[in-house]
């Protein structure tokens, strides 16, 4: 299908699959494999959100259905999204295929309150059956936040979790943006690590802000029944070891650098990626040898037209062994004023152009 670009976010969401791992910080799955997320919906060649005017439980049901799962667990309306915002006033009756066949005021008839993005619904949803739409989607990365600690990975209670807190959690996991901060997941078993966060927003990672200690936390807390979530989008990528700046490896940021398996990766794969740094476009994809380089993610699969990695289909994050022993690298059309010829084969980096 033209806009299948749903099941990478629910197949890093189902317990049997890695979470992306960084330096001293990841996301993890819940266990009981409930997933969560802003809602974005597929119309007129865009994503976009739905407002939370009228969102209740019957929505969020057809909303989860349409998804690929048997029911909503719960739904909420502060969500962070992007794109336009395309419903509003949605009535379902709960017994819809879709949302769009919910009665609602038309297709980016919304109230003003709605365009600030400050309103998007939210719905977390259980029973994963693989029936999922291709014009729905759970919008960026989501988990449970785990922080590495005294040698041991451990989770972070949601006691006074909030949107500053979820902002250096999502900053540190290197995305860009934080789209939700949510509370109750049920994590792994072990050390609860932090609690009675107080951050404000600005630190570098989550040890940097006020807390009560590591370790101390309030006894509930043990039960992993309230660990912290967060919902972030808009990864980064740069391009490392070409001979000019706009050619290279192609690395993407989890908490530390890697790069991307070539497996899959072509033309469109490119484009995307040449546009997400500035360029007008890619010339063509390379290969690199892997040697001793990590790789976040494989199987990477885009349509060319999208804005970013995170809208293309691709593996779970974790630390990947390439299939075919070669990393992804582009050469993107030069910035304006830039003169130097593109496709100057570099003897020193052991590539050679995907055929």
């Amino acid at each position: 299908m033209d806009h299948f670009k749903l099941f990478f976010a629910f197949l890093s969401l189902i317990p049997s699959i890695s979470f992306l791992d960084a330096s001293n910080i990841r996301l993890r799955p819940d266990t009981r494999g409930y997933v969560w997320g802003v809602i974005q919906v597929y119309h007129n060649g865009q994503w976009g959100t739905v407002c939370y005017d009228s969102w209740d439980w019957n929505e969020a049901h057809v909303a989860c259905r349409q998804l690929g799962f048997t029911k909503a667990v719960n739904y909420d309306y502060d969500g962070r999204g992007e794109g336009p915002v395309w419903l509003d006033d949605m009535a379902c009756t709960g017994s819809e295929a879709s949302l769009q066949d919910c009665s609602h005021p038309g297709w980016e008839v919304v109230n003003s309150h709605c365009n600030s993005h400050t309103n998007d619904a939210v719905v977390e949803c259980s029973g994963y059956t693989g029936n999922a739409a291709s014009n729905i989607r759970l919008l960026g990365v989501s988990g449970i936040v785990q922080v590495y600690h005294g040698g041991k990975w451990g989770t972070v209670c949601d006691d006074s979790w909030g949107w500053d807190d979820a902002k250096v959690a999502c900053r540190q996991l290197g995305f860009i943006k934080t789209v939700y901060p949510w509370c109750c997941g049920h994590g792994e078993q072990g050390k609860v690590w932090l609690d009675d966060m107080v951050c404000t927003g600005s630190e570098a990672s989550l040890k940097d802000c006020p807390h009560a200690g590591w370790g101390v936390v309030s006894s509930y807390c043990n039960n992993h029944n309230d660990d912290a979530v967060v919902q972030c989008s808009g990864s980064q990528v740069r391009l490392q070891g070409g001979t000019y700046e706009n050619e290279g490896r192609v690395e993407i940021k989890y908490g530390t650098w890697g790069n991307i398996c070539s497996n899959g990766f072509g033309t469109n794969e490119a484009n995307v990626v040449c546009k997400m740094l500035g360029y007008q476009g890619a010339i063509t994809a390379k290969s690199y040898d892997q040697l001793s380089y990590t790789a976040w993610l494989k199987d990477v699969s885009c349509h060319g037209n999208e804005n970013s990695t995170d809208e293309c289909t691709h593996s779970s994050f974790a630390s990947q062994s390439c299939p075919n022993s070669k990393i992804a690298g582009v050469v993107c059309y030069a910035k304006k004023g830039h003169m130097h010829t593109l496709l100057k084969q570099d003897t020193n980096s052991k590539h050679s152009q995907i055929g």
